[in-house]
């Protein structure tokens, strides 16, 4: 992803963006994995999958530097939660889809991030 705004939090210019990808399998039982994950690593954009509830509350509290975007999921086990960077411009593209949250991050060039949770049981054309 080419990008050449300064990455304040790294303190240089950056041409690229760090994200983490992990299927969570629950948030409510793996929030104690998530925050680890979030204090051990520099991350611009991290997605959690099969998120099930979440608590919005909790999740501001806790990451007060983030953007939250949440799209539930088809059972109670689904969705897909992006926790991004305020410093990065996020536009939430209209998907009426469950378990994908379109973004479309806004630097020199939009950069359209999908990303989605979909079980070895769905089909999608």
């Amino acid at each position: 992803m080419e990008t050449t705004s300064k990455n304040e939090r790294h303190g240089y210019f950056s041409s690229s963006l760090n994200s983490i990808c992990f299927s969570v399998r629950s948030l409510d039982l793996r929030w104690g994995e998530v925050c680890l994950l979030v204090k051990q690593h520099l991350f611009d954009i991290l997605v959690l999958g099969e998120v099930g509830r979440v608590d919005f509350a909790l999740m501001s509290a806790a990451l007060s530097n983030h953007n939250v975007f949440y799209q539930s999921g088809e059972n109670a086990h689904g969705g897909v939660l992006v926790m991004m960077r305020k410093d990065i411009s996020a536009v939430r593209v209209s998907c009426s889809l469950p378990s994908i949250c379109a973004l479309d991050l806004q630097f020199d060039q939009t950069i359209r991030l999908i990303p989605m949770y979909a079980p070895e049981s769905k089909t999608r054309n």
